[in-house]
């Protein structure tokens, strides 16, 4: 698999969607629970990098770089 495919494997699988002019990273998994437990560190994400969690669980933990907020999305719930 491409590295290109597996970014948008990863990004359909976390559902990040990365608004960096708005200061913002969103992070809704959509099937997480057939993924956990799942640990992507490294991702690029304006100039910095973006570490994502998804716990047996089933919770989310997101580090992101400085000045980006992370909004975090489980089903219709959602965190800021």
């Amino acid at each position: 698999m491409g590295s290109r495919s597996s970014v948008l494997v990863l990004r359909s699988v976390l559902g990040l969607d990365a608004d960096v002019p708005a200061g913002t990273v969103t992070v809704a998994p959509t099937f997480a629970g057939r993924h956990a437990p799942l640990t992507v560190t490294g991702l690029q994400v304006g100039g910095g990098r973006l570490d994502v969690t998804l716990t047996a669980d089933g919770s989310v933990e997101v580090t992101a770089p400085e000045g980006l907020a992370v909004v975090t999305t489980w089903g219709s719930h959602a965190t800021a």
